[in-house]
């Protein structure tokens, strides 16, 4: 019988994994609390973290949609209260779709946003103006009417309270950091397909490190990413108000509420959100608590063996009771089991391989609706040949009806026709026998006065 490797073999083994495995950052940690991914049910099953308002709702399950491509619609998530202290480096992580039935004309867009105080409704895409903190703003409509259309616009708008964001100059006239981003989505519903695939969908990263702010574009899921915007001088966010004086350690009022709000106005789109993460160098190593954790449940484990061997040692045949040291290899198992999905290793993965998943349907479906219109284009090309061939028999039995009753007439005149020459033959032969009887006559007359 094959010997089962011992529970320490499996932990070096995870451990070594683990050192091997790459990061998506070499300093930033994802604080999984604040994570936002499908599936998703309303209410947010988050323990109380996230909450929504608004028009948003969730049609399948893989998304949040803020607003409907609907007019006069606002809709939002937000964090229930401040987050924990993110620090002097931090980014958000955003993949969304903005689609609609407009072509030429949509609006009005959405933001991202990290303020002092949440807001539930207002005239910024869904949120009040004169906000503190910091707006990513994604803006689709042109309210300025320029001629040359330059929308959708990306702006960044750290804001301490007192300035008001002008709809449709996206910052231009403040100088404001704003660029020309097409992250709107070319996407048309169809009775089989009403939502766009994940694969058209986009990501923003947006960054924080002392003081400057950068915003990352992936568009559509590419495999490019453009840096949008690269903005400096932008001040502590979520820090200020609870610094410790001389320490630079942050105060007891934390970080600053963060969420994402939408809306339209006489134009309308979807604006849906798929996931979000948060990214900050003062969210605890999951790699070093790992370690911590597996060192601690070695060591549990090998007192454990050592307990066990002496009580065989005292009786061999006598059946050891189950208590905790004995079961103390299935509970360190678990613990392990439960570290490893608490992990951003784990999420990172299993987050990726629902996005397989979805990729992986959304083939299945296009194939799928290719089978269906196939098969009704089979249908619709079998009922033309049939009626061609329905009415190619209608013209023969109208030709040969029509041939039929020519023939009949045909013969009826001939009948007619013959009918009346008989007639005329025995009217002449009539008065040819006449014409003779009297020629006759006329000769014997002609003889008897000459003679």
């Amino acid at each position: 019988m094959p010997s089962t490797p011992s529970p320490t073999f499996l932990l070096l083994l995870f451990l070594l994994l683990l050192h091997h495995l790459p990061l998506t950052h070499s300093t930033l940690n994802t604080l999984p609390a604040y994570t936002l991914q499908p599936p998703y049910t309303l209410p947010l099953q988050t323990n109380g973290v996230w909450h929504t308002s608004g028009y948003t709702s969730s049609p399948t399950g893989n998304f949040l949609r803020l607003t409907t491509d609907m007019p006069s619609t606002k809709g939002g998530v937000w964090t229930t209260s401040k987050m924990p202290p993110l620090g002097d480096e931090w980014q958000v992580t955003l993949t969304f779709n903005v689609w609609g039935g407009g072509e030429q004309y949509f609006g009005d867009g959405f933001a991202l946003w990290y303020t002092e105080q949440p807001s539930l409704t207002g005239k910024v895409f869904g949120a009040r103006d004169y906000w503190k903190g910091l707006g990513v703003l994604f803006d689709t409509y042109d309210n300025g009417n320029r001629q040359t259309q330059n929308h959708p616009f990306i702006t960044v708008m750290s804001n301490d309270g007192t300035q008001s964001f002008i709809h449709g100059d996206s910052g231009i006239q403040s100088g404001v950091p704003a660029c020309h981003s097409s992250f709107r989505s070319i996407f048309k519903a169809t009775p089989t397909k009403m939502n766009p695939p994940l694969s058209q969908s986009s990501t923003v990263i947006v960054k924080y490190h002392r003081g400057r702010v950068t915003v990352d574009m992936n568009l559509h899921s590419s495999d490019t990413w453009t840096r949008c915007v690269d903005v400096e001088d932008v001040g502590p966010l979520g820090t200020a108000q609870g610094t410790a004086q001389g320490t630079g350690a942050q105060g007891k009022n934390g970080g600053y509420y963060l969420g994402v709000t939408a809306s339209t106005g006489d134009l309308s789109d979807h604006h849906d959100i798929h996931s979000l993460t948060v990214s900050s160098a003062n969210a605890p190593a999951i790699l070093s608590t790992v370690k911590t954790h597996a060192e601690m449940i070695a060591k549990d484990y090998e007192e454990s063996k050592g307990k066990e061997d002496v009580l065989l040692e005292v009786s061999s045949s006598t059946p050891v009771p189950t208590t905790k040291e004995n079961g103390g290899a299935s509970d360190d198992s678990d613990e392990i089991h439960a570290i490893v999905e608490q992990s951003g290793v784990y999420q990172k993965l299993h987050l990726i391989g629902q996005e397989h998943d979805v990729k992986i349907q959304n083939i299945k479906d296009h194939l799928s609706e290719q089978l269906k219109g196939l098969s009704a284009h089979m249908v619709r090309m079998l009922s033309k040949i049939k009626q061609s061939e329905n009415d190619i028999l209608m013209n023969i039995k109208h030709v040969e009806t029509m041939g039929h009753i020519e023939i009949n007439d045909a013969l009826h005149l001939h009948r007619d026709t013959t009918h009346w020459v008989w007639g005329i033959l025995i009217l002449l032969l009539v008065v040819v026998v006449v014409f003779g009887c009297a020629w006759k006559k006329y000769q014997l007359v002609k003889k008897r006065h000459i003679l």
